[in-house]
């Protein structure tokens, strides 16, 4: 009866070492994916700031393309305007000459 006693003592103390080595891994299993854990969150963090910097960079961007466009469109119409003043076509991009004198200072006559 005592070595049978003793049989299920040694027993239990050899599961009770596997539970207690079992525990240990899980903890360690644990406290491994809770730094995986932390180091995801710290990357998901640096990427919304990084996105959050890239979209307030493509809204500059969109707005100084529309800036630059209407400055653009400013220049062509003064553009314009003094064409019409200087009687160029906008073609050609040369004078009207009809009906006009022309002068050439480089002859010698």
């Amino acid at each position: 009866m005592i070595t049978k006693l003793r049989d299920m003592l040694e027993k239990e103390r050899e599961q009770f070492r596997l539970n207690e080595r079992e525990l240990v891994e899980k903890t360690q299993e644990v406290d491994s994916m809770r730094s995986q854990m932390d180091r995801v969150s710290q990357i998901c963090s640096e990427l919304r700031r990084k996105n959050k910097i890239v979209q307030t960079q493509g809204r500059l961007l969109v707005e100084e393309k529309a800036d630059l466009q209407a400055h653009l469109h400013d220049v062509d119409q003064k553009l314009k305007r003094l064409r019409e003043k200087l009687g160029l076509d906008d073609k050609e991009g040369s004078p009207d000459l009809d009906g006009k004198i022309v002068i050439d200072p480089k002859s010698e006559d």
